[in-house]
């Protein structure tokens, strides 16, 4: 069964002795209720009313800002594959150097 808003208890007071949690004053538990997460419904409501007021806008802004987010998405693949790309060749270097770095100590001390 679900709980309301009102119900519920605190997720403090799973970590909280009983006394603890009887000796929070009003004003603490006020500020401990007004931090809790939203329920779904109302997370559920205040995204469909950002997305009823983004569709009111004219069909023009829609374009614009469809184009910025597809340029972006595109974009960000683009980048992450450079790195990709250039990360093994930065990783087959730097492995070159800590041989050829673990080789010269190895000499240097007379391992070798």
């Amino acid at each position: 069964m679900l709980e309301s808003a009102g119900e519920r208890s605190h997720p403090a007071t799973f970590l909280m002795s009983q006394s603890d949690h009887e000796a929070m004053n009003s004003a603490e538990l006020r500020d401990a209720r007004r931090r809790e997460a939203p329920s779904a419904a109302v997370v559920f409501e205040a995204i469909r009313r950002a997305g009823e007021a983004e569709l009111a806008r004219p069909p023009g802004a829609l374009a614009w800002s469809g184009l910025a987010a597809g340029l972006s998405m595109g974009f960000s693949f683009i980048a992450q594959a450079l790195l990709h790309t250039y990360e093994a060749q930065l990783d087959a270097q730097l492995d070159g150097e800590l041989v050829a770095m673990a080789a010269r100590s190895a000499r240097e001390e007379g391992l070798v």
